[in-house]
């Protein structure tokens, strides 16, 4: 090459008409089939994916879970209010209150069950994701090399 040539002119640099994904995939110098590398990196990064969708959308149903707890809260705020025995003995009045506060009581620990239900429901879906593309990653890894290039040795094998 010219040493006084424009470097960025296609006809002097051959770098710029190289497409180097072909160089990955197609390549025999190296020992690893790229293409089946990156096939099995894009199935990680799909689980992973899969995995983050399931916990947004746990996360999304406690939320929904908590905003119906408060909407709750706030009428039984109102029913308090309405309710109440004005004008009548104080014991009359903290029985009022007592049952009030065992029956909201009651719902906050059904609402917090529920929240738990719905978390454990999404970690094992989540986790089951995860363990699934981790044992399909050991397999991969215990055939032996399957991103090796030659195939041949494969069907080479002798029978046991």
């Amino acid at each position: 090459m010219n040493p006084n040539a424009n470097i960025f002119d296609p006809k002097n640099n051959p770098f710029l008409n190289t497409d180097f994904s072909k160089f990955f995939t197609e390549n025999k110098a190296f020992a690893l089939d790229t293409g089946k590398l990156l096939e099995s990196q894009s199935k990680t990064v799909q689980a992973l994916s899969e995995a983050n969708r399931e916990f947004v959308e746990c996360l999304r149903k406690v939320a929904a879970k908590q905003g119906a707890l408060i909407a709750e809260i706030s009428q039984k705020s109102v029913e308090l209010t309405q309710g109440y025995p004005y004008g009548k003995s104080p014991q009359d009045q903290v029985d009022y209150q007592v049952t009030l506060v065992n029956a909201f009581q009651k719902q906050v620990l059904q609402v917090i069950e529920e929240t738990q239900g719905l978390l454990e429901e999404g970690g094992k879906k989540v986790t089951t994701i995860i363990s699934d593309r981790t044992k399909d990653l050991m397999s991969e890894a215990s055939e032996g090399g399957s991103f090796k290039k030659d195939k041949s040795e494969k069907s080479e094998k002798k029978p046991s």
